[in-house]
C-alpha cells in the first residue's frame, strides 16, 4: 500500500478498476475439527 493514498482512495480505486466485494471472496470454508484452535491458540 502506498503511503500517499488514504484508505478511502484505495477503496475508490479498487472499485474504479472493476473490483467487487462479495461474501464468497471471504468464505474460507468451515473449519475441520479443532483447526481454529490450533491456528489461534487460547492462552
Amino acid at each position: 500500500m502506498e503511503d500517499d493514498k488514504t484508505l478511502k482512495e484505495e477503496i475508490q480505486n479498487f472499485y474504479r478498476q472493476g473490483g467487487q466485494y462479495t461474501e464468497k471472496e471471504i468464505d474460507f470454508g468451515k473449519p475441520v475439527g479443532d483447526e481454529t484452535f490450533e491456528l489461534h491458540p487460547v492462552k
